[in-house]
């Protein structure tokens, strides 16, 4: 239920009267503040207190308004009693409005907790029952001191880190999260209170991650730090499945050695910057397959990449990109041909965009690897070549066309032969 923080919707008694008739279902709540419509702190207290009178069967609160009402849910929990709340998002557009207070909470214990520029220190909340934790805006030494605290964490997303003020510093004490699945940073590395590289290089050298599946960085326009990462994942000793880097600048070789190490890789999104050698990385995909009895032999033990079954591959320089190799990925053409493939990647897509606009994106094919697309295709492989302004494609008109073209060619060579009879 979405609640505009109306006075006559609570004044005239028909929040109250519904709260009443949904008895002892539970509640999912939506507080919204209206833009630029006047709010007293009368009607948010009135709201609160009416909502704390049914907390035990309030399972989702999501308020969004502005900073200096915050500090008026802390009585949304009355004393004495157990609050049922599981998800809680909370969300401040002004975000630095917030009265010097305490945002206090503690009679909440969520699994997921949801924050979009809440001053992290200023909120008290029981912050180890937190098993999904997403928080949008916060400086990187308080990222590090939630993940001190929050023990039971599953999931983790914090979007938009920037760097702490000058006077503050972490110890450098390592974090031991045994449970932690999935984890997606975002650093902001091109605005005024920007990261450096090396701060990153200190934030990941203090995690140790042995249960970690999912690693996705965004790193707005600056170097993977590919040193780092690898010594995270040989701390961890983890599993790593599923890895998404964006924004990044990466040096292909170091890459391409991050890569090698995680043989049980089943899910690769990348978005490389122009430095990046397409052909070095997928040259490094096609080596295994280009014998076939060393194949069979090793049974892909010592293939690149050999749980790989996802590539999403992001380009700004389609014409950098080495088609000619893609069929090799997949094993000899005479193996395609049979609709077969020696490797489990079974999804291949290509975003392509272009400064210029859609209209100027040129993939620059060869029309001659096109029969060895369609032939993986034909065995299975979803490979998609995106225009990513359109969402079309570019394979799509050629799958029709070129069965009408190889008939075509199929009929003239019959009516020369007829002809030279």
């Amino acid at each position: 239920m979405c609640i505009p923080l109306n006075p006559r919707l609570i004044d005239s008694g028909v929040l109250k009267d519904f709260l009443g008739r949904s008895r002892e279902l539970p509640l999912s709540i939506y507080v919204r503040d209206r833009p630029y419509k006047s709010i007293d702190k009368r009607t948010v207290l009135q709201l609160v207190d009416l909502l704390s009178k049914c907390s035990s069967r309030l399972f989702n609160l999501r308020v969004e308004m502005r900073g200096h009402f915050l500090p008026l849910f802390k009585d949304i929990v009355p004393p004495n009693t157990s609050a049922s709340i599981k998800g809680l998002h909370l969300w401040c557009p002004g975000g630095s409005d917030i009265p010097n207070v305490n945002i206090d909470l503690k009679g909440i214990s969520p699994s997921r907790l949801t924050l979009c520029r809440v001053p992290i220190l200023r909120l008290t909340i029981n912050w180890s029952s937190i098993a999904e934790l997403d928080i949008t805006r916060i400086h990187l030494t308080d990222c590090l001191e939630l993940l001190g605290e929050t023990f039971l964490l599953i999931r983790c997303k914090f979007s938009a880190i920037f760097q702490p003020p000058s006077n503050v510093r972490w110890s450098g004490q390592s974090i031991v999260l045994p449970s932690l699945k999935d984890i997606d940073l975002g650093f902001l590395t091109n605005e005024s209170d920007e990261l450096d590289v090396e701060d990153i290089d200190a934030f990941l050298k203090t995690l140790t991650l042995p249960a970690l599946e999912s690693f996705c960085l965004d790193m707005d326009g600056e170097r993977f730090p590919s040193d780092c990462f690898l010594s995270l994942l040989h701390r961890s000793s983890c599993s790593l499945q599923d890895l998404k880097i964006t924004g990044a600048v990466l040096a292909t070789d170091g890459f391409v050695r991050v890569l090698k190490s995680i043989p049980s890789l089943k899910t690769l999104d990348i978005e490389p910057r122009s430095s990046f050698s397409p052909k070095i990385f997928f040259s490094a995909l096609a080596t295994p397959s280009a014998t076939t009895a060393a194949a069979q032999r090793t049974n892909g033990a010592h293939m690149f990449l050999p749980s790989l079954i996802t590539l999403r591959y992001h380009s700004d320089s389609p014409k950098s990109l080495p088609w000619n190799l893609i069929p090799a990925v997949f094993g000899p053409i005479g193996v395609l041909r049979q609709g077969q493939t020696w490797r489990p990647l079974r999804r291949l897509h290509f975003i392509l965009f272009s400064s210029q606009g859609a209209s100027a994106l040129n993939a620059n094919i060869d029309l001659n690897v096109f029969p060895t697309f369609l032939a993986l295709k034909t065995a299975g492989v979803d490979l998609q070549i995106l225009n990513d302004a359109t969402g079309q494609d570019i394979l799509e008109p050629l799958a029709v066309s070129l069965p009408v073209l190889k008939l075509v060619e199929s009929c003239l060579n019959m009516a020369i032969f007829t002809l030279v009879q």
